[in-house]
């Protein structure tokens, strides 16, 4: 019997790298598929996203989907089922061409990192014009950390944030 080593720990940076290829290598399929009809109970939502939406592939109409929050996959009603197993089939082709580390990833969650992604923007806005209204600045760290700040106190949120190891990805200044 051969022993397991214990001692390793988990590398998340590793995961989020390999997830981030994933979702870059799909990029081309996450920008032909849209949800319109989207519904978020955050309410609801445990484990994963509470939500309903319809299913766009190129404009049309293919299918719904729609997730309890309770954990588990979104469960997807194509009209066609070869639609859904021609995606299936393009996600897996795309990730074996792209050069680098990718994550088994299916069209359940590739739908659900697409809701994801609308309910993370919805409330971005949110956060933008509320802190605008104010004439903050708003800063987004990569880490999904958002803040505001007022404009006179700019430098020294930029020094915390850094002190602290946030990587900045967008500054949205108030007008």
């Amino acid at each position: 019997m051969q022993a397991v080593d214990t001692t390793r720990e988990p590398h998340p940076s590793d995961f989020n790298k390999a997830w981030n290829n994933t979702i870059a290598s799909c990029k081309h399929i996450i920008n032909r598929i849209a949800l319109k009809k989207f519904k978020h109970a955050a309410f609801a939502s445990k484990e994963t996203l509470c939500f309903t939406a319809t299913i766009y592939l190129d404009g049309r109409n293919v299918g719904d989907v729609h997730s309890d929050g309770n954990g588990g996959e979104a469960c997807l009603y194509f009209a066609d089922w070869t639609i859904e197993r021609n995606l299936s089939d393009e996600i897996r082709w795309a990730r074996e061409q792209f050069d680098g580390e990718t994550v088994a990833i299916s069209l359940h969650d590739l739908i659900s990192h697409i809701a994801g992604k609308m309910v993370e923007d919805k409330q971005i806005a949110a956060f933008t014009k509320k802190c605008h209204k104010k004439g903050f600045t708003v800063i987004l760290c990569d880490s999904g950390l958002m803040t505001g700040c007022h404009p006179t106190a700019f430098a020294k949120t930029m020094n915390e944030l850094a002190a602290k190891g946030e990587k900045v990805t967008k500054i949205v200044a108030s007008k």
